[in-house]
């Protein structure tokens, strides 16, 4: 005889002597944060109906292997409750309470993985469309590299575990656990045969490393699952254990590279309104859009430094160690450039540290030309070296505040963490003129790195007055050719202006030959 099973719909505190055929389609990880233990689900039944679930305490450990995500089960009289709109997790006037007391019963369903195949898996190329905000996304991939938990220096303490994934793509990717997920699936992950293939249900995509993969509360996991795509990806990567080897080796051996997502026109804010206080933080970042220059020529433009983490060290150029920084091991010290500058906007002005990347890029500066300047002339004013020391154009530069003592008080301060052109406006009514002027403006700032080979006033207007030339001759050729017998008037001037040209330099000519005939008349 069938079991009488109720729809989800139909149950409320008032029903009694139920029992609904559910499947866990979301489930949150306990917020170690919280004073209270909760374990949050969505549970939902053939009709679609669905309904948020909470275990709670000792119960979760309890249950720990039990309704775990996308599978099905049997539930029988769980305490249901009615929740208050400020609790709810979606539009859900009723949640069950489910403890060690509730009947559950698994259902059998062998196809139970393959329906995983139906979720939206996001390829590793289209990460970057995801980046940035709330947006979550649905992933399949091998476990190439299980790496030990680390002790992160932020406030608190937090633990952190990456674990690289692999496909087809040949890409790896960090994935970050973080909280439970790291004594749950990390230890798990460890635990099983190489290359374990997971399902990763709602991660957040990052601009950590290129581009990588953290944990939140409500991500899931399913490793191993019995499914086709699965059971293939694993194969691959077995098949080709030298080549996934290769490329997670050369993935950990790069420095670590933050990608950061051009701002929006909102996101920019004038330098009065950064905060000048710890306490006025609000945001990780902040994006200003000004102009970038050096001013205070007495200080420090380069120390030794990590190449990962980019934190000063007492080490010699090329010294192999290991930095207690960023836990990286067997890291070679490099001269890295570090200074202030000051940005200006039409409102007011403010100091931020660049470091190596945007010195090199912006200022045509290294670290290794500062510290050989530095050693060949015995001087540590290297200010010398630069071939500018002021940027021209406007940027959108991304601040990040930082805070240091000072004589026992919190402090402010803020390194630039990236820097992206400012925004254009549209050229279509520009004319070629200023279009043209805007290409020379670009050959009046040619410098060079040796400070003895500075262009000349003279050079400067040649190199102008000759790269206006090719550029008029340029655009000339690309013109539409007319047939020989409608000449425009346009064309007639030119060849008017050449034959004047061609008389003029002949009567020139003349007067010269005249002048030299006269002058040996005369001796």
């Amino acid at each position: 005889m069938d079991m009488q099973l109720t729809p989800i719909k139909n149950i409320n505190s008032s029903t009694r002597n139920w029992t609904a055929k559910v499947k866990v389609l979301e489930k949150w990880n306990p917020s170690p944060h919280s004073p209270v233990k909760l374990q949050k689900l969505i549970l939902a039944d053939a009709e679609g109906s669905r309904v948020q679930a909470t275990i709670i305490e000792d119960d979760i450990e309890k249950l720990e292997d039990t309704l775990q995500f996308y599978n099905t089960y049997l539930i029988s009289n769980a305490d249901v409750k009615y929740v208050s709109p400020k609790y709810r997790l979606d539009n859900f006037e009723w949640q069950w309470t489910i403890n060690a007391r509730t009947l559950i019963q698994t259902v059998d369903e062998s196809l139970s993985h393959e329906n995983l195949l139906n979720l939206d898996f996001v390829p590793f190329e289209q990460f970057e469309q995801h980046a940035g905000g709330q947006t979550t996304i649905d992933i399949l991939a091998a476990v190439a590299r299980v790496k030990p938990p680390k002790v992160l220096s932020k406030p608190g303490n937090p633990i952190a575990q990456e674990i690289i994934l692999i496909n087809q793509e040949l890409k790896p990717i960090i994935l970050t656990f973080w909280d439970d997920f790291i004594t749950r699936e990390g230890q798990l992950l460890q635990d099983t045969s190489p290359y374990p293939v997971l399902i990763g249900i709602r991660l957040r995509v990052n601009t950590y490393n290129g581009h990588s993969l953290s944990t939140r509360p409500g991500s899931s996991f399913v490793i191993d699952p019995d499914t086709m795509a699965a059971h293939t990806l694993k194969a691959w990567c077995t098949a080709n254990k030298e080549t996934v080897e290769q490329l997670c080796d050369e993935f950990l051996a790069k420095p670590i590279l933050r990608i950061v997502p051009n701002p929006n026109d909102k996101d920019i804010i004038s330098i009065t309104d950064v905060p000048k206080t710890p306490e006025m933080v609000e945001k990780q970042m902040y994006w200003i859009q000004g102009k970038i220059s050096v001013v205070s020529l007495n200080q420090n433009f380069w120390h030794m430094a990590c190449p990962n983490c980019r934190k000063s060290i007492s080490a010699r150029d090329e010294v192999i160690f290991d930095c207690f920084n960023c836990n990286r091991k067997k890291v070679m010290a490099k001269p890295s450039v570090k200074f202030e500058v000051l940005l200006t906007d039409a409102f007011g002005s403010m100091t931020a540290t660049m470091f190596e990347d945007y010195a090199e890029e912006y200022f045509l500066v290294d670290g290794k030309k500062l510290m050989k300047f530095a050693a060949e002339q015995k001087d540590q004013n290297v200010i010398t070296v630069f071939p500018k020391l002021a940027l021209e154009n406007e940027y959108r530069i991304q601040l990040k505040p930082r805070e240091y003592p000072s004589r026992g008080v919190k402090v402010l301060a803020y390194n630039i963490n990236s820097i992206k052109p400012a925004a254009t406006e549209d050229k279509a009514n520009e004319d070629p003129l200023t279009e043209t002027e805007k290409y020379s403006s670009v050959a009046s700032e040619v410098t060079f790195e040796s400070p003895k080979l500075q262009l000349s006033e003279h050079a400067k207007t040649s190199t102008n007055q000759l790269l206006r030339l090719h550029l008029d001759f340029s655009d000339s050729s690309q013109q539409k050719t007319r047939p020989e017998s409608c000449p425009t008037s346009a064309e007639k001037t030119g060849w008017l202006n050449l034959r004047f040209g061609i008389f003029a330099g002949a009567v020139a000519l003349t007067g010269i030959g005249v002048l030299v005939y006269l002058k040996r008349s005369n001796l």
